[in-house]
């Protein structure tokens, strides 16, 4: 039975970076950071937004996706113009 990649061209993505201001002792993202560079570089200094999508796959999300994903990336936008 396969496990996981239910939709092939879904990817994990947290378009949020930089340093959280909040600090909690209960973070995964601070255990991670301690682990791998990649986690430490996306997650260390000012609060950042990167909106690009990760790299696609060879199958192309539906129109749908890429309009809530611009609604995604403009809320965000939203937010980080209110810190």
């Amino acid at each position: 039975m396969k496990k996981g990649n239910m939709y092939e061209w879904a990817k994990p993505w947290n378009p949020l970076g930089g340093e959280c201001p909040h600090k909690c002792s209960y973070c995964s993202t601070n255990f991670l950071k301690q682990r791998y560079e990649a986690v430490r570089s996306k997650y260390s200094g000012p609060p950042q937004l990167y909106p690009g999508y990760p790299p696609a796959s060879d199958k192309k999300p539906c129109e749908d996706c890429e309009i809530y994903k611009q609604k995604q990336i403009e809320a965000l936008n939203e937010f980080m113009m209110s810190l």
